[in-house]
């Protein structure tokens, strides 16, 4: 099974995002857009694990989350990654800095590293995928809209659990299933 665990999105903030992705799109451009079923935001990507690893997933959430309280998500701005870069592989929408989600995430990653997680690597970019540049040809005029969103706020989420999804790979995109959803204390 290949695993991720993240924060869910509601419809409105979806719909928003969506739209967005409507004004950026071009006739001819080469991006992969997210499809709204598979927004969501990554608290952490735990790749290949046996089914049977599931349970102890389980208890690490339910430990993480008995620490957490629910709080307060604010979506706003579009930018790309890498960071400043003329040639960027990601288009994101970002999330206004929150000790909570950085606490929360914090957390879970120190908690499964017991279980032989690798511990993250890089900082913690709390962000939402919107699109994967799959070549640059005919990407200008979408780049340049980019700058019009610095400012915009899609929305704010209430954040009150954290779901483990399966991530199960098509040639069509991914699907996402929900295998465990833990509330916050």
């Amino acid at each position: 099974m290949r695993c991720f665990i993240a924060i869910e999105l509601d419809k409105e903030i979806k719909s928003a995002l969506l739209s967005a992705i409507k004004i950026l799109k071009e006739k001819d451009d080469k991006v992969r857009w997210a499809k709204p079923s598979g927004m969501h935001l990554t608290l952490k990507f735990l790749g290949k694990i046996k089914s049977e690893f599931i349970s102890e997933i389980a208890s690490v959430l339910k430990k993480t989350a008995k620490k957490h309280t629910p709080f307060s998500l604010c979506i706003k701005r579009i930018g790309t990654f890498p960071l400043r870069s003329h040639k960027p592989r990601i288009i994101w929408a970002g999330i206004e800095k929150n000790e909570s989600l950085s606490s929360l995430h914090k957390e879970l990653d120190k908690n499964l590293i017991k279980l032989g997680f690798p511990d993250e690597k890089r900082n913690f970019q709390p962000h939402l995928t919107l699109g994967r540049i799959k070549s640059y040809y005919h990407i200008d005029n979408l780049l340049s809209k980019i700058p019009n969103y610095q400012e915009f706020e899609f929305g704010k989420k209430e954040v009150s659990k954290i779901v483990l999804y399966e991530s199960i790979l098509n040639p069509s995109g991914a699907k996402y299933t929900k295998i465990i959803e833990q509330e916050l204390a």
